[in-house]
């Protein structure tokens, strides 16, 4: 058996995300969300991620407060605000709970989300 934590996955057009990849394999990919990335912070501990990708957190067992956001670019903490979802997350014994966190079509947009998405095995 695995790691029990949290998988978190990044839920986006295909369109922005065709665009994201495409300009990352040229070395462009601040032209693509303005060189934005994905702050995950699970129970205080904050960490940077790439904004296209799936990331694990691992953690124990039980109810865990995760918060979710787009960091950096032009507007900086105005992005991060604005686009921070906060959400409780429950992760089961010998499972990892998967969570998506849809962002806004535009830079900050208010209207990023943050849902459970389901379990799998550890």
């Amino acid at each position: 058996m695995g790691e029990t934590g949290i998988e978190i996955h990044a839920v986006m057009t295909g369109a922005t995300r065709l665009r994201g990849k495409l300009l990352a394999l040229v070395g462009l990919e601040t032209l693509s969300v303005g060189g934005l990335d994905m702050l995950i912070t699970v129970d205080d501990a904050a960490r940077t991620e790439p904004l296209y990708e799936a990331h694990f957190v691992a953690c124990a067992p039980g109810e865990h407060e995760l918060s979710i956001a787009w960091t950096g670019g032009p507007l900086g903490e105005t992005i991060r605000r604005m686009s921070e979802r906060h959400v409780k997350v429950t992760v089961p014994e010998g499972q990892v709970a998967i969570v998506e966190y849809t962002p806004g079509d535009q830079i900050g947009n208010m209207f990023s989300k943050v849902a459970a998405a389901g379990t799998r095995p550890a």
